[in-house]
This record gives structure tokens, C-alpha cells and sequence, in this order.
């Protein structure tokens, strides 16, 4: 291997790191938020208050960050895989494409970021299912391997990927949305941004990219944490609810209607928007910094 592949190599695996450390930080400080948020998904809530107070009582503060120890050792390598593999996606579309513009066009954005949720999905969704089971279950005391072990038990393996078709269907156009916006604002405002206000400018957009990529596929996204979260009540323990995803989407709206689908909306788009705006900030100021060595 040449100096210029170690070197080629090296950097991606320091943005793979860059990518993840952004995702640790982001959930880390929105972990709360996403416990409420799933809670109210699957049906254990009674409102953003209520819920944190239930909590509170049951499980004490550290409940608010239960399964986060999981959720970081899956969003290390999702979010390291992300943003890696968006750029690599973006690399080889712009060169099939054969596009001579530094300024990507959206829809290479789009595209790169769908193939990259797509990627990142796949690989690292059992912990995915584990951190769901973790932040939907209250007053038990189980960890990753319990849960793990439990889902192993009452389906066999193959129910470590409930809820993957939802998950890929979501993760594209949520990932595709979110790096399209993001790479048209970022393109759009490129020339009057100051470079020792870059950071604000990147959180900014990544707020509002991920507030509209959440937006948009959130009843998705409810009916995959209801897919996973389904047998591990203790009502239908080891029972197989949903017969397919079809099936849950049509069980759910009968049940509840539209506004079923988006239960838990409100702490969504309140954590979704620092989570999204950190997530980029790190993520580009490593970036930055690496690429310039």
C-alpha cells in the first residue's frame, strides 16, 4: 500500500470516528427526550409530563438515560458508518456522474444520504432493536445481554431484526431528506458564512435538516418501535403481534387513527433538532480539521 492509500485510509476511518463521536455526544445529551419519545410510541405514555414524572418515581434520574450505554454502542458505528459512508456514496456518485461543481447538487445529497442510511441501518440493527427494547420496558431490571437473550429465546435470531423492513424504509428517504436539506442550505448560505461562525452555521442546519427529515417520516418510524417493542410486554410475552409491517400500520390506525402515528411528536422534534445540530457540528469541524493535515 502507497503513501497516498494509508493516507486515503486513515482519513476515513478518522471521520467513521468523527461521525460516531458526534452521534455519542448528540444522544448522550438528548437521551431524556428520547426515553419519553419512545415511551409514548409504543403506548406506555400519558404525556411529555406525566411520563417524566413516572419515571422519576420508578426508576429515579438515571431512568431518563436508560439504555443509553446501549444506544451509544450502536450509534458509535451508525453514525461513524453515516457520515463515512455518505461521503464515500457522494465521492463515487459525483464521479459516475462525472461532476466537475465543488457545490454538490441536492440530489446527489439526497441520494448519497439514502444509500448511507441504508448502510449504517442494516449493520448495526440488533443493538438498535436491544436499545428500543431497553427505553420501552419500565419497572424491570434487565440489561443489553437479558434483553438480548430474551428476544433470542422467545423468537430465535431472526427476531433481532423485527422491524428492519420499516427501519431501511424509513432510514433512506429520513437520512435522504436530512443530507439533501442540509447540503442545499449548507450550499445555499455557503458564500456569506463567516468562517469563526461556521460551527453556528452548521448547527443550524442541522437543526432544521432534521426537523424536516423527522417530520416526514415519523409515522414510520412509530410503527417500527412498535414492531420491536412488541413481545416484550408482559401481556403478549413471546407472542408475534403483527403478522407484517402492513399489518401494524393498519392495526395502528385502526386503533387510533392518524394521530396515532405521531404519539411522542413533540419531544421528537424538540430533541431532534439539537441531536441533528450536533451530530453536524462535530462531525465537521473533525472533518475539517483532519482533511487539512
Amino acid at each position: 500500500m502507497n503513501t497516498n492509500n494509508r493516507k486515503y485510509v486513515k482519513q476515513r476511518l478518522l471521520l467513521v470516528a468523527a461521525g460516531g463521536f458526534g452521534g455519542c455526544v448528540a444522544k448522550t445529551a438528548t437521551s431524556p427526550l428520547e426515553r419519553i419519545r419512545v415511551l409514548a410510541q409504543t403506548g406506555n405514555s400519558r404525556g411529555i409530563i406525566a411520563t417524566a414524572v413516572s419515571i422519576l418515581e420508578t426508576e429515579g434520574w438515571k431512568g431518563f438515560w436508560r439504555g443509553n450505554g446501549t444506544n451509544c454502542l450502536r450509534i458509535f458505528p451508525a453514525k461513524g458508518i453515516l457520515f463515512a459512508t455518505n461521503d464515500f456514496y457522494k465521492d463515487l456518485l459525483r464521479s459516475s456522474f462525472k461532476l466537475k461543481d465543488q457545490r454538490d447538487p441536492t440530489s446527489l445529497s439526497f441520494f448519497s444520504g439514502s444509500f448511507a442510511g441504508m448502510t449504517a441501518s442494516v449493520s448495526t440493527y440488533p443493538l438498535d432493536f436491544a436499545r428500543t427494547r431497553l427505553a420501552g420496558v419500565t419497572g424491570r431490571d434487565i440489561g443489553l445481554v437479558g434483553i438480548l437473550k430474551e428476544a433470542i429465546r422467545d423468537g430465535g435470531y431472526r427476531s433481532l431484526y423485527r422491524g428492519c423492513g420499516p427501519t431501511i424504509i424509513g432510514a433512506m428517504p429520513y437520512e435522504g431528506i436530512k443530507f439533501g436539506v442540509y447540503g442545499f442550505v449548507t450550499n445555499y448560505y455557503a458564500d456569506s458564512v463567516n468562517k469563526n461562525s461556521s460551527i453556528i452555521f452548521y448547527m443550524s442546519c442541522g437543526a432544521l435538516a432534521g426537523m424536516t427529515a423527522g417530520l416526514v417520516v415519523y409515522p414510520n418510524d412509530t410503527v417500527r418501535k412498535i414492531m420491536q417493542i412488541s413481545g416484550s410486554q408482559g401481556e403478549h410475552h413471546g407472542q408475534k403481534i403483527y403478522t407484517s409491517m402492513i399489518d401494524c400500520y393498519k392495526t395502528t390506525f385502526r386503533k387510533g387513527g392518524i394521530g396515532r402515528f405521531y404519539h411522542g411528536v413533540t419531544p421528537y422534534i424538540i430533541r431532534c433538532m439539537p441531536n441533528a445540530a450536533i451530530q453536524f457540528s462535530v462531525y465537521e469541524s473533525i472533518k475539517r480539521l483532519i482533511l487539512e493535515k
